[in-house]
């Protein structure tokens, strides 16, 4: 046997045993790989993300940063696997506000807080409390412009500026009472509107936003 043919099947005995490796430590679909980044629960939900942290000081989020405890970020989710808790891959629309998930992340962290980052991959933990008041909160009106605790809540039909930043706010039970939380890319919106149009957006019937969004924008 010549030297060459003994290299080769040295060669191919090698690569035999680094496939036969990496098959065998490959994740299985659902389970867990390596450290999560966070476990804790989805406060907030907007296009393509969602914000989920540790805890909260309080009973009830308000939307402040200052109400999270401990660890807390935004997780873009575009093409991350998300996993029930069954183990069976779910798709974005699968999670809720209140459900306890772990995260994980294999790219770089941007360091505010929240934090933020792309996931990596998704498990829910436990699903939403549905029995809860904190569930019974709604979006409606003509406009989508209406957070309430009333399903067939209706309003005028007629299109208000600012309607359109709440896209990216969420709807919540707050002190008791059904409202509108807004993040910073919501309050922003209405900041920027209020700057192009003038203050006049605060006296139609959602002009408490406005003043809510400079008080997120502009606080000490």
């Amino acid at each position: 046997m010549t030297k060459q043919i003994i290299t080769l099947i040295v060669i191919l005995i090698v690569l035999a045993g680094s496939l036969i490796y990496l098959w065998l430590s490959r994740p299985e679909e659902g389970s867990d790989f390596g450290e999560e980044y966070i476990v804790g629960s989805i406060y907030d939900i907007s296009t393509g993300r969602i914000l989920v942290a540790e805890g909260i000081r309080e009973a009830e989020y308000t939307g402040q940063v200052d109400d999270f405890q401990g660890n807390a970020a935004w997780f873009w989710t575009t093409e991350t696997p998300i996993f029930g808790i069954d183990g069976a891959e779910q798709d974005f629309n699968s999670l809720q506000v209140g459900q306890t998930v772990s995260v994980w992340v294999d790219s770089p962290v941007l360091l505010s807080y929240p934090a933020q980052a792309t996931a990596s991959k998704i498990k829910i933990l436990a699903e939403a409390d549905l029995s809860t008041e904190s569930q019974n909160c709604y979006v409606g009106g003509c406009g989508g412009e209406l957070c309430t605790a009333d399903p067939e809540a209706i309003s005028d039909c007629e299109y208000l500026l600012g309607m359109e930043c709440l896209a990216e706010a969420s709807c919540q039970l707050v002190e008791g009472e059904c409202a509108w939380v807004l993040n910073l890319e919501s309050a922003e919106c209405f900041v920027n509107l209020e700057r192009e149009h003038g203050a006049a957006l605060r006296e139609t019937r959602i002009g408490y936003l406005f003043e809510e969004a400079n008080r997120i924008i502009f606080a000490d």
